[in-house]
């Protein structure tokens, strides 16, 4: 019994200054915990990661989660304040051979220009996260994806969350967001000798709107907005129109099919943002 006690206290102890090294070395900010193989496949899939992609990875460690994403053919730079572990990071791309093709930049996370970013990736404490989540809204384009391991970014619920089995007991869970286009306003398009008028308010990627024609209010179903991309359905008097398009600077171009009437049809759908 005493030596199963003793046992027990000593891996405390290890675990306890294991943490506090970690905690000292990457002062202020999240402890190091390298992100495991396995969930960094697991992100840069969810991400749908391609050589198209500029990929930042904010809290970087050693390189890893940066450097598998390059291997895929994609451009990348993580961001560490630990000098050592930026060093580390370095020397790890050389070995692989793509120290040309990513950057490990020591800087403060919360100053780092995220503009250039496709896809962000990143493991670090909740209340970073919520910290991170205007200037991650603010600096990235919309359908910019971003990943986190284990943690959410406060009240931005994720677009899909992934749970990965890393073995008996061990479930580790992986978030993607993919950053919303501002849709909030008043729409109003023509169709079918109809002006339509869209009414949008936006908490993230979720709308709450109210369409009418010429007045008359119509109902919306599965509204949906992923990035840029944006569908509904409505349905009036027997006709159901399914809009689909991209918004753009106070525009959205797209398609709208028609069913109900004499046969379906697919219409060139063009709404204006009203100042």
């Amino acid at each position: 019994m005493i030596k199963n006690v003793v046992t027990w206290l000593v891996g405390v102890w290890v675990a306890a200054a294991a943490a506090a090294e970690s905690w000292s070395a990457r002062s202020p900010g999240a402890p190091y915990v390298p992100t495991p193989d396995r969930i960094v496949e697991e992100m840069l899939d969810l991400a749908e990661v391609d050589p198209s992609d500029y990929v930042m990875d904010l809290g970087s460690g050693d390189g890893r989660i940066v450097i598998q994403a390059v291997q895929r053919g994609a451009a990348g730079q993580g961001v560490e304040r630990n000098r050592s572990l930026v060093h580390d990071a370095r020397l790890n791309a050389q070995r692989a051979g793509i120290g040309d093709r990513v950057a490990f930049v020591d800087e403060d996370l919360f100053a780092t220009n995220l503009s250039r970013a496709s896809v962000v990736t990143m493991y670090l404490l909740p209340d970073q996260n919520a910290r991170l989540r205007p200037k991650l809204l603010e600096q990235l384009r919309p359908g910019t994806r971003i990943v986190s391991h284990g943690f959410e970014i406060g009240l931005w619920e994720p677009d899909k969350k992934v749970e990965v089995e890393l073995g008996p007991g061990n479930m580790r869970l992986v978030n993607l967001w993919i950053v919303p286009a501002d849709v909030r306003g008043r729409w109003q398009w023509l169709l079918d000798g109809r002006r339509f008028t869209w009414q949008v308010s936006q908490d993230f990627q979720k709308l709450d709107s109210m369409l009418d024609a010429d007045g008359i209010t119509i109902a919306l179903e599965n509204v949906e907005l992923r990035g840029r991309t944006l569908a509904f359905a409505a349905e009036d008097d027997g006709l159901r129109y399914t809009f689909s398009g991209r918004v753009g600077d106070g525009q959205i171009e797209g398609i709208a099919h028609a069913s109900g009437g004499a046969q379906p049809r697919v219409i060139a759908w063009h709404a204006v943002l009203q100042a």
